[in-house]
């Protein structure tokens, strides 16, 4: 990873040249971004305000709009209890997802939380990713 971050700081000290991507024009989850982290294969991981979004850049196989993947609670069948990401960590194939719990107004009860993991199972294609199943104090 440190590799990976120092060229793309060194890029940016030279060139001066930077993307911003911002909801709803550019397809992240959310504008407020919590966390990042870079995988083995170049994927940048973004924990946001509203999902945890994959970003391929420069995937050979993909248009440049196929290069963002978005998971969410809708999504991932039980792989995330919350859409607020707060903390990321890639380990080779697995990318562990730190989750806050989010209160419900309406029903005076906290909801989410907790920590999910995703298996990409070592490809850069969202549709074979697998997550394991949440455990939480509640179940």
């Amino acid at each position: 990873m440190a590799s990976s971050s120092a060229s793309c700081s060194a890029a940016w000290r030279t060139s001066g040249a930077y993307r911003q991507y911002l909801r709803p024009q550019d397809p992240i989850a959310g504008n407020t971004v919590r966390d990042i982290a870079v995988g083995p294969d170049g994927r940048k991981w973004l924990g946001t305000d509203a999902g945890l979004t994959m970003y391929a850049e420069g995937d050979p196989t993909t248009s440049a709009d196929d290069a963002w993947h978005t998971f969410n609670v809708a999504n991932t069948a039980g792989g995330l209890s919350s859409n607020d990401i707060r903390a990321l960590v890639v380990d080779g194939n697995l990318v562990w997802v730190g989750m806050a719990q989010v209160w419900d107004a309406e029903l005076g009860t906290w909801s989410g939380g907790g920590v999910g993991r995703l298996d990409t199972r070592g490809t850069q294609t969202p549709t074979d990713d697998t997550w394991a199943p949440i455990a939480t104090f509640a179940s």
